[in-house]
């Protein structure tokens, strides 16, 4: 929509002038309210036309990202590409089409109509366009949930001249969080030659993107983090396993062993443990469990230096955390307890607190320890080196007075991070300790019934769903046309039962693959899913599951059982069929169940769940109605499942785990007026997004049709209002302290 005479300026300047730092000013305040409209409109206002270069385009493509419209963030970039290609006489050029297909004069590039289902833009060798506008536009994929697009950006960059436009740290760790907020799914490709589908997102994007990386970028503590509860969720423990001890190496952690040594992993040998297996009585401590791992650090009281802090600890904290939910889920409670108590050695050497944020030096090693003072505060791993105007009065212990908000908002955020991590051990050391314990004639051990032949597969197939993925609730997600990935065809009451049932047999199955790859599946019948040979060969006819992958599937579960859909013949859910129960109910189990199967059941869905905590407890409340937790983030919807089958006495049947886009998933997946109340708790308040800061001012932008993408966006209200139920018995209930 813009004339590409307004493109950025090459001209590097090594002293920015005051209107050029004005200049970025505003654009910077515009993203921060993210105020898209102003910003952009400020961006290629002719009265910048002297001023306007790559790194204010970077800031207002961040805007994009923050703002959920990736297509503008793509066309941002693209006007760079194509302003910085006339005066490179054509290096740097940004292309919309494969190098093969790629027209021959920038004319022809500007008038290229831009295909909303390519594999996003294509970028040749030279260069020009600054590393932070590729990483922002690698933010906006990634906030979508658009991983076809972000990694096909991202093995470009690796070819750019310039190796200071390659990808860098920051690069990595967004995509890694891209593929972390998704699950590795089927996505449909269409460009001037032919149409595709692609294997992208989750573990499979984020394996692919290591491989790249590991002898180029040198990994952070979040990069560990992030890969290890990626292969977490996707229960490959071992490999998990690997990534945290070279995590802790390249950290410096000092650390001893397990006495029981890695097992190498071994291709269809991940079976979970038998029924009835037994777990060792004195295996619950430090000493005798034989998968702790042990760090050797000295009482904190009788540390002289205690001042520095590193965020790796809380990393592989939580990574312990992970991997000792993952085993608990297996039914490996022995594993589990010996990770999980790891991981309390670590969180009781972590002090902190408001007044006093320090750690003893000891758990490091000499070539890591750094010898500068550390405070909570700033950047995504909240540590910070204290400036002067931040050091604390060593008599008082307050903080400078200078100290901002955002530092006190990391501090509040890390202590509240570190207590849900300690909350969880509890919960896991509870259940497997339930194991040996004569409580569990009072209720059906979750570790125990999960390890069950078939049991957590059964699970999967019916309590986790997966459509679509990614940061935030997009721009894509409120205009008439979904994006094309396969969970999010709806099917037109006009199509016939042929076409119908041929689309629904491809959700399902996209469903299943997704779950086989990303969510445990085939680690739950005792199956290996071959990355490296997905990412070898991925193209249009790579199925992830193989034949004897549902051979397995079956003998596990029953054909029966795997014949079931959780769709209907229009694409939306069968309720008795997602919530069929998890064991059959003869005899005195049929008193046992917490769960009916009548279809006079209530049904209740919350929208934007999280980690599922209140769902769970509403579940568990009301055992009789059944709850759909939908969620936009991958690695949420995944702990919410966990916290509903690693639940004492017994497991929560009654929730059925969705990753999706609210209003997609509604629209598609839920029949009309079959839902008795929908459930919004705590939202993101709308001025927020809207860069409103008025109910007037909201009204206004609606009105205008300027209404920007928001979960409660009044498309999705209107499509609310048709899935509850007529007459005034359906209810939309929005819980906020918002005013």
């Amino acid at each position: 929509p813009y004339s590409n005479n307004n493109g950025p300026s090459p001209t590097k300047r090594t002293t920015p002038s005051k209107e050029a730092l004005e200049f970025s000013s505003v654009l910077k305040d515009y993203s921060s309210k993210k105020m898209l409209r102003e910003a952009l409109e400020y961006y290629h206002h002719p009265s910048k036309d002297d001023l306007r270069d790559v790194h204010h385009g970077s800031i207002v493509v961040d805007c994009c990202a923050r703002c959920g419209d990736f297509h503008e963030a793509e066309r941002v970039v693209l006007d760079m590409h194509t302003t910085l290609s006339r005066k490179k006489k054509g290096d740097g050029v940004l292309l919309l089409t494969p190098p093969a297909s790629a027209a021959d004069n920038d004319n022809d590039i500007d008038k290229k109509k831009k295909d909303e289902n390519s594999m996003g833009i294509h970028i040749y060798r030279g260069g020009g366009v600054p590393v932070q506008a590729h990483t922002a536009l690698m933010k906006a994929y990634a906030h979508a949930g658009k991983m076809e697009r972000a990694m096909t950006l991202y093995r470009q960059m690796f070819h750019l001249q310039n190796k200071k436009e390659r990808p860098n740290i920051r690069t990595f760790n967004t995509l890694l969080r891209g593929c972390m907020w998704t699950a590795s799914t089927q996505y449909s490709i269409h460009d001037d030659h032919q149409s595709n589908t692609t294997l992208a997102g989750g573990i499979v994007s984020a394996q692919e993107a290591w491989n790249l990386s590991s002898s180029i970028i040198p990994f952070d503590a979040s990069s560990y983090e992030y890969s290890i509860v990626i292969l977490c969720q996707a229960l490959r423990c071992q490999e998990a396993e690997q990534r945290l001890i070279q995590m802790m190496q390249t950290l410096g952690i000092k650390f001893e062993y397990p006495k029981q040594p890695l097992s190498q992993p071994q291709q269809n040998k991940q079976l979970p443990p038998k029924d009835g297996e037994s777990v060792h009585t004195d295996s619950y401590n430090n000493n005798n469990n034989p998968y702790v791992y042990n760090f050797p650090i000295h009482d904190l009281g009788k540390e002289e230096n205690n001042d520095d802090i590193e965020g790796g600890l809380e990393s592989v904290a939580s990574a312990l955390v992970c991997l000792a939910r993952a085993h608990a889920l297996l039914g490996q409670t022995e594993k589990a307890m010996g990770k999980s108590i790891s991981a309390s050695n670590i969180l009781q050497r972590l002090v902190v607190d408001n007044n006093n944020n320090n750690t003893s030096q000891s758990l490091f090693s000499g070539s890591n320890l750094t010898s500068h003072r550390k405070m909570v505060a700033g950047g995504k791993r909240s540590w910070k080196q204290i400036s002067s105007s931040h050091q604390k009065n060593d008599e008082t212990h307050t903080i400078h007075p200078n100290s901002n908000r955002r530092e006190v908002s990391n501090s509040i955020f890390r202590k509240h991070r570190l207590g849900e991590l300690k909350s969880e051990i509890n919960t896991i050391q509870s259940i497997c300790s339930f194991s040996n314990n004569d409580n569990k004639k009072n209720g059906r051990n979750p570790s125990f019934t999960l390890k069950k032949s078939g049991m957590l597969a059964k699970i999967i197939l019916t309590r986790l769903l997966y459509f679509s993925g990614g940061g935030t609730t997009g721009m894509e997600a409120i205009t008439e046309k979904y994006d094309q990935k396969e969970g999010n065809i709806c099917l037109s009451s006009d199509n016939d039962n042929e076409i119908k049932e041929e689309k629904v047999k491809s959700i399902r199955s996209n469903l299943i693959e997704t779950l086989w790859m990303s969510f445990g599946l085939a680690a739950s019948v005792g199956r290996n899913c071959d990355l490296d040979g997905i990412i070898k060969i991925n193209n249009t006819e790579l199925r992830a599951l193989k034949k004897k992958d549902h051979a397995s599937i079956r003998n596990h579960i029953g054909q029966a059982e795997y014949s079931k859909s959780v769709l209907n013949n229009n694409g939306c859910l069968d309720f008795s069929s997602v919530f069929r129960p998890i064991e059959e109910t003869q005899g005195e189990q049929a008193k046992d169940r917490n769960i009916e199967t009548s279809d006079e059941q209530h049904l209740h869905i919350e929208l934007g769940a999280g980690s599922g905590e209140w769902i769970t407890n509403q579940a568990k409340a009301n055992p009789k109605d059944r709850y759909i937790s939908v969620e936009l983030r991958a690695d949420r919807v995944a702990q919410t499942f966990c916290r509903c089958m690693l639940h004492l006495p017994k497991p929560i049947e009654n929730v059925c785990c969705v990753g999706a886009e609210c209003g997609t998933f509604l629209q598609c997946r839920i029949p009309d007026s079959s839902v008795d109340t929908i459930f919004v708790n705590h939202p993101e308040p709308p001025t927020q997004t809207y860069g409103a800061q008025s109910k007037e001012n909201i009204e206004k932008l609606i009105q205008n049709g300027r209404e920007p993408a928001h979960m409660l966006h009044s498309k999705t209200l209107r499509i609310i209002g048709k899935c509850l139920k007529a007459k005034g018995k359906g209810r939309l209930v929005i819980v906020t302290d918002n005013r």
